[in-house]
């Protein structure tokens, strides 16, 4: 189980996502979180008539709310039962629809840039869980995606690029992943 200074982190890292209100549901990151899972995506979203936060790993999404009459509430959507992963984007926020097992999820008032990123995780860890790497095979750190995006995510948190550079940078790595 990460520490909860572990997990803030990684939230840290997504300059998308509004800390402000989330306090509660991320204390709770490190209970539902497994010791190995990382986050790489994170954004807050309308689902079921209330504001969740929503975070995608390599291998899930989960959809954690605190209310003040109800304990926390968890939902988990496992990647590999997404069929599809789109997103609409309005003039003020968008929209990240997910195919799940036929069933359509539907999470609104996200943030323009959370909507689009979300969804292209979700779609490199679908890509990633459909075609596995073999099991003695390691990835090499300088072609890993993920490390790429780590890396300029961490160059972002330290204001050594701009949120301009940041886009087109994730932008050019994941056009150059999926060909």
């Amino acid at each position: 189980m990460p520490t909860f200074e572990e997990v803030r982190e990684q939230l840290a890292e997504f300059h998308t996502f509004n800390h402000t209100g989330f306090g509660k549901e991320a204390r709770y990151l490190p209970q539902v979180l497994s010791p190995d899972e990382r986050i790489y995506a994170c954004a807050r979203g309308f689902v079921d008539n209330a504001t969740w936060m929503i975070v995608c790993t390599g291998t899930r999404i989960i959809l954690l709310y605190k209310g003040i009459f109800v304990g926390l509430k968890v939902k988990e959507i496992p990647l590999n039962s997404i069929s599809s992963a789109t997103y609409a984007i309005g003039r003020v926020s968008g929209a990240v629809t997910l195919v799940v097992n036929g069933s359509e999820v539907i999470i609104t008032h996200v943030n323009k840039d959370a909507a689009k990123w979300l969804v292209d995780v979700v779609r490199w860890a679908y890509e990633h869980l459909s075609n596995p790497i073999a099991p003695f095979a390691q990835p090499d750190p300088a072609n890993d995606l993920i490390s790429k995006l780590e890396r300029i995510g961490r160059l972002h948190k330290r204001g050594l690029i701009t949120d301009a550079q940041l886009e087109e940078q994730r932008e050019r790595l994941l056009a150059n992943h999926r060909h």
